[in-house]
């Protein structure tokens, strides 16, 4: 994919900002969820359709990672979380984009969790 996407160059200097500012915070960095399946093939999803700028969710995911990494920040990912799955997709994303209350509330628990075990 193109690499002039503004994104983690931007969220990396944000990131620098931020941990230069405040050097013992905790960060968490929380990875974009799947959208709903767009395609008859399901690996076709949100996950791996390229957008606009030719880039997936999964390479935002990835440089998530990378920049976490860089700034020493915890990473909530949420897709390997699963709470939006492929049942998920299909009950509680009805435009395709996004998540109804109900999954937003499934969602906070399971990040809810994340931070009682690793971060908090």
């Amino acid at each position: 994919p193109p690499r002039s996407t503004l994104f983690p160059t931007r969220r990396s200097s944000d990131l620098w900002i931020t941990r230069n500012d405040n050097p013992k915070a905790k960060i968490v960095i929380v990875t974009p969820i799947e959208r709903k399946k767009l395609y008859d093939d399901y690996t076709l999803s949100g996950y791996e359709t390229p957008n606009s700028a030719g880039c997936t969710l999964l390479d935002y995911g990835n440089a998530s990672q990378k920049i976490a990494e860089k700034y020493n920040c915890f990473v909530y990912d949420s897709k390997e979380a699963g709470v939006v799955n492929k049942t998920a997709l299909s009950k509680y994303m009805l435009d395709n984009v996004h998540p109804c209350s109900l999954l937003h509330v499934k969602m906070s628990d399971d990040f809810a969790e994340y931070l009682k075990q690793y971060v908090l």
